[in-house]
């Protein structure tokens, strides 16, 4: 498995210093997972995109209607859209 790029390896740096980076299976899209082991605390799941963005994504926008909606959905913790 490929490591991180630099953008992702400094933003886990810099939110979870210390944490070792797993990456998971993919699916058919460009997006990329992670399991964060932080050293303290539990996992997190990281999305990378593989690009910048400057609006909000799909994701973030589901994950709010889906909230409105009284339906279980992950957390959103971060968006770093560099």
């Amino acid at each position: 498995m490929t490591d991180p790029r630099p953008e992702v390896r400094r933003f886990v740096e810099r939110r979870y210093a210390g944490a070792t980076v797993e990456r998971l299976a993919g699916d058919a899209s460009y997006r990329i997972f992670y399991r964060l082991h932080p050293v303290t605390g539990p996992t997190v799941v990281l999305m990378d995109y593989g690009l910048p963005f400057s609006e909000e994504t799909d994701d973030i926008r589901l994950s709010r209607v889906f909230r409105q909606a009284d339906l279980r959905v992950a957390e959103m913790l971060h968006s770093a859209p560099e």
